[in-house]
């Protein structure tokens, strides 16, 4: 199972977790889901166009043109 999946499923299972949380406490996830969704999608968009990459290796910093 690749990280995707993983990373998926634990939003899927921190979703109901937090809405179980939440009705306990006697907030629906109605006033939360907009904040939850636009917060989501601002981190896919950090991911996918951030310019630090999440590993990086001694190989990589070096200057390939420098023979």
């Amino acid at each position: 199972m690749n990280s995707f999946w993983k990373i998926f499923f634990t939003v899927i299972l921190g979703f109901i977790a937090l809405n179980i949380v939440l009705d306990i406490v006697g907030i629906t996830l109605h006033f939360l889901f907009p904040v939850l969704v636009l917060g989501g999608i601002g981190y896919l968009l950090y991911r996918m166009w951030g310019n630090s990459p999440k590993h990086t290796s001694q190989r990589d910093n070096k200057d390939r043109y420098d023979w």
